[in-house]
């Protein structure tokens, strides 16, 4: 499998995608924050200590049209077909 670097090196690559799609309901935009993936992370890390997150591709926003947080329907969803966030990608 090749490694893939994400095309967000910096905070202000991924703030355009704050101003490009709408990522989450404004109420809870304080809540959310979007960064940049550091240098040879991968999209599964394993466990993590960090606090809560996951990673996402930008299609996740930009062409599935998904926004955050996930409804009821779409955590039964993931939960339902055991899968991550992450994995909702085209061609996954």
């Amino acid at each position: 499998m090749a490694k893939v670097e994400s095309v967000f090196k910096s905070f202000l690559e991924v703030n355009s995608v704050w101003r490009t799609h709408r990522v989450c309901d404004s109420s809870i935009s304080q809540l959310i924050r979007l960064e940049p993936c550091p240098a040879g992370d991968c999209l599964f890390m394993g466990e993590s200590t960090s606090s809560p997150h996951f990673y996402v591709y930008q299609c996740f926003f930009r062409d599935l049209g998904i926004r955050l947080p996930f409804t009821q329907f779409e955590c039964d969803f993931l939960n339902y077909i055991n899968a991550a966030p992450s994995q909702l990608h085209p061609n996954s």
